[in-house]
């Protein structure tokens, strides 16, 4: 992770901000863990997409989580041209490569 990356320094401010509150106003943090993106959107003034989700998790005194970040892989590549002629052409070929519910 590039700390020196203006969005990274972003979301560790928002983390960290997130963090500080939920500590500090018990009431923000039951929304936090009961609907994290109605209370990132209240806090931060944002919209949340939709497809987005969050899960919160409290760490106890003797139990601490190590969260690893996504990272894009050969998968998450946008659809090269030919792809995407496949799929506006009606191409059987399959593109989805994990259960997709029968699609």
């Amino acid at each position: 992770m590039d700390k020196g990356n203006p969005e990274v320094k972003t979301l560790l401010a928002m983390y960290e901000k997130l963090i500080l509150k939920s500590w500090s106003d018990q009431e923000f943090k039951k929304e936090l863990i009961s609907n994290p993106a109605l209370a990132i959107e209240k806090e931060f003034k944002i919209k949340v997409p939709g497809f987005m989700n969050f899960k919160v998790i409290q760490e106890t005194a003797d139990t601490r989580y190590i969260v690893l970040p996504y990272k894009a892989d050969e998968e998450d590549k946008p659809l090269r041209d030919e792809e995407l002629e496949q799929v506006a052409g009606g191409s059987s070929k399959t593109i989805c490569s994990q259960d997709c519910g029968g699609w």
